[in-house]
């Protein structure tokens, strides 16, 4: 992966031959635009069910979305991924092994960051695809884009509002090296969250419990929340940056209210480093947000 201090040099963007997956295209070439970055298209032969027809041979049909980009001045590769796949013998890959595919390609390309689409085609492949992008979650060691169209909000026209959800460790700087990495171009206005437990304590040893909650305590975890915010926002070297800390039991549905209520293009969220039962399911905020969000989301991966 390149050194994303400051802007991405290369994107990935996976295609599954549908017009759906292409939305991801224009926000690819929207980074270009503004920082040059060399776009690598790439697609995973049979990268949908047996049964579901091609309408177009792959190799026309990335040779075709790739020609569309290069006759407007973009840097482009274009990739079939395996190259000589055993057609008759070898089943359609699983969503896991598909995302493995592109993220090791990405790697080697030197990708900043992978984007694409949650869904693909229609029906079960629609399904299919949208489960690609959530193996990539666990699988990509690189942020991931997972883009949402919204209606009234041309995608090619960036990210103008953009929410940065960080949580108390470590994983702090690398998300907002990340946002700022991938989303300063656009120079949107920037709103840094923090979510903090309710401060409460069980009184009793038997149901029903009593929960009392320390109110001091959870002002004084928000005021230093909200320094340490304001610390972190300095590496987006913006002006326009607000800071938000909310007291929620459950983060992510916080995340997406606040998204809602401020009705933001893109929300930023990290992963929590990878455990056992990590690898088979995120279970985390960011999974839950990357689902539920109804703008676009980048997931930054834990380090």
């Amino acid at each position: 992966m390149t050194d994303m201090s400051s802007h991405p040099n290369a994107v990935a963007v996976p295609l599954d031959g549908s017009t759906i997956a292409e939305a991801a295209v224009p926000v690819a070439a929207a980074i270009a635009d503004r920082t040059g970055a060399v776009i690598h298209l790439v697609h995973v032969r049979r990268m949908v069910p047996a049964d579901d027809a091609e309408v177009e041979p792959a190799e026309s049909y990335v040779a075709r979305v790739a020609r569309g980009l290069t006759e407007r001045g973009y840097s482009v590769t274009a990739a079939l991924l395996p190259e000589d796949p055993p057609e008759l013998l070898k089943p359609t890959p699983s969503p896991g092994a598909i995302a493995r595919q592109i993220v090791d390609y990405a790697v080697t390309q030197d990708a900043d960051v992978i984007i694409m689409t949650t869904h693909g085609r229609s029906g079960f492949s629609r399904r299919w695809f949208g489960s690609v992008t959530d193996a990539m979650l666990r699988a990509s060691s690189l942020p991931v884009l997972v883009v949402r169209k919204r209606a009234g909000k041309p995608v090619d026209q960036g990210f103008p509002r953009i929410l940065i959800a960080t949580g108390g460790d470590d994983a702090g700087p690398r998300i907002m090296e990340a946002a700022r990495s991938i989303t300063r171009p656009f120079d949107p206005q920037y709103m840094v969250v923090r979510i903090l437990p309710l401060a409460y304590t069980v009184v009793g040893e038997v149901v029903p419990a009593t929960v009392v909650y320390a109110s001091m305590t959870a002002v004084d975890e928000e005021d230093a929340a909200g320094r340490e915010l304001a610390q972190l926002a300095r590496g987006l070297e913006s002006e326009n940056v607000q800071i938000v800390t909310r007291l929620h039991a459950v983060p992510a549905r916080a995340i997406l209210e606040l998204a809602a209520e401020h009705d933001v293009d893109l929300v930023v969220v990290g992963t929590r480093a990878r455990g056992r039962i990590d690898r088979i399911l995120i279970g985390s905020t960011a999974d839950k947000v990357a689902r539920g969000a109804r703008c676009s989301v980048l997931v930054v991966p834990a380090g």
